[in-house]
């Protein structure tokens, strides 16, 4: 199907929305549904996608949900890596929040 930008837009405002009041599983859902949305409409690689993966990983985080916060961050950099005409600020965020959770998984080893 066709993405509709502003309703996927207005989503990704809404789990920032969930996010900023505490609610991290309801925006973990939104930014999740938001990223699926561009995925399957094969218009996934823009900007909003970049934001709702990076909101998503940032939430997984805050959840303990590593594993998938570490995936999550991956693909951001990955999404980076193959559109260099986009800011990449986000790039280097992603990378030093990806290097917080390694050092995190680390400590919880030893």
């Amino acid at each position: 199907g066709k993405l509709n930008p502003s309703s996927s837009g207005m989503l990704l405002e809404l789990g920032r929305l969930q996010k900023s009041q505490g609610k991290l599983n309801e925006a973990e859902a939104s930014f999740q549904t938001v990223v699926e949305l561009h995925e399957k409409s094969g218009g996934h690689e823009n900007f909003q996608m970049l934001s709702a993966m990076r909101e998503l990983a940032g939430v997984q985080s805050r959840l303990e949900k590593i594993g998938d916060a570490e995936e999550s961050y991956e693909r951001v950099i990955e999404l980076y890596e193959r559109n260099p005409e986009l800011y990449q600020g986000g790039k280097a965020i992603a990378l030093g929040n990806l290097g917080a959770i390694y050092r995190r998984t680390e400590l919880r080893c030893n």
